[in-house]
């Protein structure tokens, strides 16, 4: 008989603790783990929420998170999971700019941005836009996922 690996607490892990669909690789996801554990953010930022999975992620290891999704069902399927989650819903090319502007007045420094929602070329691109235009007072780590994605990848290399 064979023991099963318990891993140590401070160890990442891919099983049921994040228990959501997640639409991500396991090097992506671990990637993703290992910097929001080792930088431990006040406040976090996800443009596209859809099921919650890399939320479940950017919440268990923020104080605070905001999250952006075109998607009006999202609080309610998510709703009581996330308790420091400030769910906005809309094209985030409209509610970007808004939290952003909230984050900023209430002088708070958001520490992590996962930009992950309209994967079309000038969404992507108008997502970033939005985003460089917040001038962050520390350390802002940014992720732009799905870069394998040809119009997320032209979004990403054509935002000035």
């Amino acid at each position: 008989m064979t023991a099963r690996y318990h891993p140590p607490e401070n160890e990442l892990t891919l099983d049921s603790e994040f228990a959501l669909h997640w639409q991500m690789t396991n090097c992506e996801r671990f990637a993703i783990q290992d910097l929001l554990r080792r930088t431990k953010p006040t406040v976090a930022l996800e443009i596209g929420t859809y099921k919650g999975g890399s939320l479940q992620v950017i919440s268990h290891f923020a104080e605070e998170v905001y999250s952006i999704d075109i998607d009006p069902t999202v609080p309610e399927r998510l709703g009581g999971r996330f308790p420091q989650v400030h769910y906005r819903i809309g094209p985030s090319g409209e509610v970007l700019p808004k939290v952003l502007a909230e984050i900023a007045e209430r002088g708070v420094d958001i520490g992590f941005v996962l930009i992950d929602g309209d994967h079309s070329t000038a969404g992507v691109r108008d997502d970033i836009n939005k985003l460089l235009a917040y001038i962050p007072k520390s350390r802002c780590i940014v992720i732009m996922h799905d870069s394998f994605n040809p119009d997320c990848r032209e979004g990403i290399r054509t935002a000035s």
